[in-house]
């Protein structure tokens, strides 16, 4: 027997669906953040701390499986647009975690390390299991 089935919502009150996204390989947080580390839009993100000049560490709010995940981003900012470069800044390996994971700004012309810099606004995806 053969069917339709329409959901106008879905929502779980409780397990991964009420937090992160259960499925393989979708978006399982994002976030569009100000330079220092305020939260202007968000899923699955808890918070946002800025270490240092275009330094951040994102913080999940329900962890992922594990650390095997992609994360892309884009920043803007001082009439320029920057990179966003996961995981390294001046030189440093910065942690990717299941909780967790470390982005450096920075402008493309000048470098990674030397052009870091505060973009007005940066938004990152991350994409897993």
């Amino acid at each position: 027997m053969a069917g339709t089935l329409v959901i106008d919502t879905l929502n779980a009150s409780t397990g991964p669906l009420s937090t992160n996204n259960g499925m393989s390989g979708i978006a399982k947080a994002w976030a569009s953040f100000a330079s220092d580390g305020t939260i202007n839009g968000s899923f699955n993100v808890s918070s946002i701390s800025q270490t240092g000049t275009g330094h951040y560490t994102i913080n999940f709010t329900t962890s992922l499986s594990n650390a095997n995940y992609a994360v892309s981003g884009s920043c803007t900012g001082n009439n320029n647009g920057g990179v966003v470069v996961l995981g390294a800044a001046d030189g440093v390996l910065g942690s990717k975690l299941s909780s967790s994971f470390q982005i450096f700004t920075s402008v493309p012309s000048l470098g990674s390390g030397s052009g870091a810099f505060n973009p007005l606004q940066t938004n990152i995806i991350v994409c897993g299991i």
